[in-house]
Parts: structure tokens; C-alpha cells; sequence
């Protein structure tokens, strides 16, 4: 018995159904954990945004305080 392009094309799309029903469930990334203790929120001075001669530049450096 020959298996026509109808069937396959059936077939093809039960099996499609089938996997995204089963695969549904699974996460794509882990989720994010907080951590047991509370932190305050740490204090950021930005030195600069310029690369000396007024134009911008690719990142901000910047200084925690209190982090050596």
C-alpha cells in the first residue's frame, strides 16, 4: 500500500502537535534564585561618559564604594 502525500502531511502535523504538547512543560532557562540574605543596594559614582575630548564612549566606568 502506497502512502500518499495527504497522510504524510497528517501524520507530520499529529507528530508536530504531539511534540509541542510534550516539550511545553520543559523551561528554556533556568529561573532566577534570590539569595537567602537581604543586600542593601550598592552605591555606584559614574566617573565619566566621555572619552576626554567630548565624544562618547563604548562603557561607563564607574567606582564602587566601599570595594577596593
Amino acid at each position: 500500500m502506497k502512502v500518499d502525500l495527504y497522510t504524510k502531511t497528517i501524520l507530520t502535523g499529529i507528530f508536530a502537535c504531539l511534540c509541542l504538547i510534550v516539550l511545553r512543560d520543559v523551561p528554556l532557562e533556568n529561573p532566577a534564585e534570590a539569595q537567602n540574605r537581604p543586600q542593601a543596594a550598592t552605591p555606584v559614582i559614574i566617573t565619566g561618559c566621555t572619552n576626554g575630548v567630548g565624544g562618547p564612549i563604548g562603557s561607563i566606568p564607574v567606582w564602587i564604594k566601599g570595594r577596593d
